[in-house]
Order: C-alpha cells, then structure tokens, then sequence
C-alpha cells in the first residue's frame, strides 16, 4: 500500500474490475484492489501516465462563465482560510494555467504553477521554495508515489506555511455501485482513505488544521456542482469528456434522466458527495 506500507494485494480487503470512463481507454477494464489496513484503494497494474496526460480532456478546459463561478466560490472559501491576493502560491495540478488565469484576476501576483509527474528526479531537482501556500487539487491520486506529493510541498513552503490538499476519500467510495468515474481508471492510481492520509501528512511534517467534506467546485448556484456535473455523461456514453462537452439542449437525449437531474442540479450544492476532501495542513516549524 502506497500510504500505509502495511497492506498487499495478497491481503486485500477487496477486488474489483472497473470499466474506464475516459474514452482514451473507452474499450479497456482495470483491476482495482481495497488495503485491509487503511481502506485505501489502488490501481493493481502500474504504468506510467506522463503521456497519457496529453489527451486528457482536463487539458481542454477553458474558462467560462460556468467555472467561473465555481471558481468565485473556491476563491471565497480560500480568503476564510486566510489564502489572499498577498499570500506567495504555488498550485499545483490539472490545468494549472486556467487557475492562474483566473487568480491573477483576482489580485494574486504570486500564484506561479507546477503541473509535471513527480518523481525522485524531479523532487531531487527542486530547491526549497519561498511559498505561503500550495494548494493541491486533483492530482495526489494521480502520483505514483503519494509521499513524494507531501515531500515536494513541504519543501516548496515556509515553515508554518499552508497546504490545501482536495483529493478523494476511499473510505466514502462505495463499491462495486456506480463506481466507474469515482474511480477514473486508469488515472486515479491512488485514493487513499482520510485515516492514511492524515498520517501520511503528519509523517512528512503536516499539521491538519481543518477537513471539509466537499468539493472545490461546489456551489449554491444552480446546477453548478460536483454532482450535478458527474451526471451529465449519463446524458451520452458516460465518459468524462461527455461532461466537458455538455450543452444544455443534450439533456433532451434521454429525458427520463431529466428528474434526477434537476435535483441534483438545485440540491448537489446542500448534499454533497460525501467522498470528496478539502483539507488544510500546516507545516510544522
């Protein structure tokens, strides 16, 4: 087990075949396997992602008037943290350059980005930052190697600085139902459970300060949610890129879908999908 370095495949807790959602990998299953010690899940077969990477449909997102106004709400939440347009930022993960975009509108002058694989190589090449803040969203799952995420943080903060880590939590993610874009094979290699994540932290020198269950781009505004959005697929093939490209004449598609749709649309933002985690660390001195 990549967080606990307890748990093996022969010992596993559980083992599931999963269908990918994204259609790079439309025709392809993965086998998935549960850590009986942390409940942390894995990937079985390991493979590098580096150029994977480049026709992943994250990489065409844009701002838009839609994301922008989840972004409006990640921002507010940022300024109640004490994350403000004078605090130094490194973000780090999927479409880095859209968040910078729209966070040097917003006043950050310091908000640089980093969005390569990380590796030994790439850590060993790193040298110790200057940053208040790192703020890492989708992408600690995605790391072959987890503690190499925390390892690079930590060096990239001051001491007592902040690290804002949004990833899932295994333990709320309930199988075999409904699991394939939980799962999003092949890239989600790692998803651990809050429990091996908070130790992971607290081993590589973190302080959790607080924990939400909760997603970035969660809002009160209509249909702009986490759960909303991971139905529209179903309006199509149920790939992830069916969401990215959704217009709002597709729900005609399949209209008996249109009822849980709208529910999810007006109260996805009140009840929110429990497996999502915003948690804030502090670097201990």
């Amino acid at each position: 087990c990549a967080f606990c370095q307890v748990g093996t495949f022969e010992q596993r807790a559980e083992h599931m075949v999963v269908a990918s959602n994204a259609l790079q990998f439309q025709e392809e299953y993965f086998a998935v396997w549960r850590c009986s010690s942390c409940r942390s899940l894995h990937s079985l077969v390991k493979f590098s992602l580096e150029n994977y990477y480049q026709n992943s449909p994250f990489l065409k997102r844009r701002l838009n008037r839609y994301n922008r106004v989840a972004f409006e709400g990640f921002y507010r939440w940022l300024l109640k943290k004490g994350v403000g347009p004078k605090n130094r930022v490194l973000f780090y993960g999927v479409n880095s350059a859209m968040f910078q975009e729209f966070f040097r509108e917003k006043g950050y002058e310091f908000f640089d980005t980093f969005e390569e694989v990380m590796n030994e190589q790439r850590l060993a090449a790193q040298a110790a930052g200057f940053y208040d803040t790192v703020i890492i969203l989708d992408y600690l799952e995605r790391a072959e190697e987890p503690r190499l995420v925390f390892e690079f943080a930590a060096r990239q903060l001051i001491p007592g600085g902040t690290l804002i880590l949004h990833t899932p939590d295994a333990e709320k993610i309930r199988t075999p139902l409904n699991v394939d874009n939980q799962m999003h094979q092949p890239f989600r290699l790692h998803i651990a459970s809050w429990m091996a994540l908070e130790t992971l932290a607290e081993t590589k020198g973190f302080k959790r300060q607080t924990m939400d269950r909760y997603h970035y781009l969660d809002t009160l505004t209509p249909f702009i949610n986490f759960r909303a959005f991971h139905d529209l697929p179903l309006f199509f093939d149920g790939s992830l890129e069916a969401g990215f490209n959704f217009r709002p004449r597709d729900i005609f598609r399949k209209v008996w879908r249109i009822p849980r749709f709208v529910v999810l649309g007006f109260l996805g933002g009140v009840f929110r999908e429990p497996s999502n985690i915003v948690a804030v660390f502090t670097k201990q001195v």
